[in-house]
């Protein structure tokens, strides 16, 4: 997959947001693209790891930890 800035991703959620609003792609579409969006996000994010400063880490550490937890949760009750 290719690197992408935060410009482009912002870019293509807008996109799918607005995909969304104006009823050109169903839920599970929509489901799909957030969650080939989001694996685009966490590649750019471990290629800029070492351009983080450790601060800025331990503050996105609760966030990514929380949306981790929620999802694993949810996956193992549809299971």
């Amino acid at each position: 997959m290719v690197i992408q800035s935060a410009g482009e991703l912002n870019t293509h959620l807008e996109t799918l947001k607005e995909q969304r609003r104006s009823g050109a792609i169903d839920a599970r579409t929509y489901y799909t693209e957030l969650l080939k969006l989001a694996s685009s996000l966490i590649e750019s994010l471990t290629d800029e790891i070492d351009r983080i400063d450790e601060r800025n880490i331990r503050l996105q550490i609760p966030l990514v930890l929380l949306f981790i937890e929620d999802q694993i949760q949810k996956f193992g009750e549809r299971s």
